[in-house]
């Protein structure tokens, strides 16, 4: 390594060493509380590490908190805050701490804890704080938060939230925490948006909220079920833009109760190569059984279906109609 590198190393750690005692030095109030109480600590960051029980020295933590520490130590403290059993004896305190906070990234900090913990009682709280935009980009993590204690009823909150400047992939994400078909059909939108982060988040988010790529309502559940699991099996191929016509023909003669529409966004908005995977229940006159559906999307223009079940009669009927349909294509 040149010497104008290990120079820079060099004074890289003397500036780490330098902070850490300034650190130390300043929260050391704090930490003599601790000592005192019991904690053998060297700093309030060994509280989580060790798994003391700080239920008892809450309200010291909170009161030391709106003390002039380092940002390292006011971190290491909502660090230890950060647990859902306390959420009764901290999040009114932090609620307010948060309106009042002047330092940024501990405002971000204190939004973080929140949405782990709160509960939903503090809904109406947390709305308020995460439709203000007057906290700006502290509000990063409220959207999870409310999608956590809310669900589906989060659904028209976040979609408002989607229109602030401050807001976009944290948006998404929680909307994928939410799930569903509502939330999928919001989602994928932003999984072709122009900007590559978005797109990621956007895909992330909608993998979450789909099983195999497709959203999770009752009957598209999926049951860990592998192509080994079922006796029977048949298989086609379509250009994708005859994939919607089969599916939609395959709900009106199975009465399968899934969004054609839904599964056609999912495929179009795969990678070549990808798969999704669908456990159904198909119904035909009186014959009912589980199947399940797989859908390999071959490149941007071709699709290939293949369909297991453990009923051979069931296979043969959607023989048939794959046979019915391609045969239907083929003529035209």
């Amino acid at each position: 390594m040149p010497s104008e590198n290990w120079e820079l190393v060099a004074r890289k750690r003397l500036e780490i060493r330098k902070f850490a005692r300034m650190v130390k030095e300043k929260s050391k109030p704090l930490v003599d509380e601790l000592n005192a109480k019991g904690y053998k600590v060297e700093s309030v960051w060994d509280l989580d590490q060790e798994g003391y029980d700080i239920l008892p020295i809450v309200p010291m933590l909170l009161r030391h908190f709106q003390l002039p520490y380092p940002r390292r130590t006011r971190e290491g403290i909502l660090k230890a805050l950060n647990k859902p059993e306390l959420s009764k004896m901290v999040v009114n305190p932090l609620i307010r701490l948060f309106i009042s906070e002047q330092d940024k990234a501990v405002q971000i900090g204190i939004g973080g804890v929140l949405a782990r913990i709160c509960e939903p009682e503090h809904t109406d709280d947390l709305v308020k704080l995460a439709t203000n935009a007057n906290y700006g980009e502290a509000r990063h993590f409220l959207p999870r938060g409310i999608a956590r204690i809310q669900q589906q009823k989060a659904i028209p909150i976040l979609v408002d939230l989607l229109d602030q400047k401050d807001f976009g992939a944290e948006v998404i994400e929680a909307l994928g925490e939410v799930g569903g078909v509502d939330a999928a059909a919001l989602i994928l939108p932003f999984t072709k948006d122009k900007d590559s982060y978005v797109r990621s988040i956007a895909k992330k988010a909608y993998k979450k909220c789909s099983i195999g790529k497709v959203s999770k309502c009752s009957s598209m559940q999926t049951s860990g079920l592998i192509e080994a699991d079922f006796a029977y099996e048949t298989s086609g191929e379509f250009d994708l833009d005859d994939l919607g016509p089969f599916l939609e023909l395959a709900q009106s003669t199975f009465a399968l109760s899934i969004d054609a529409k839904l599964v056609m966004d999912s495929v179009e908005s795969a990678n070549v190569n990808e798969e999704i995977k669908l456990s159904v229940r198909t119904k035909s006159g009186k014959y009912s059984a589980e199947i399940l559906l797989k859908i390999l999307k071959e490149d941007e223009d071709v699709c290939s279906i293949f369909l297991f079940s453990g009923s051979k009669i069931t296979i043969k009927r959607w023989d048939t109609l794959l046979n019915q349909l391609m045969n239907g294509l083929k003529k035209e």
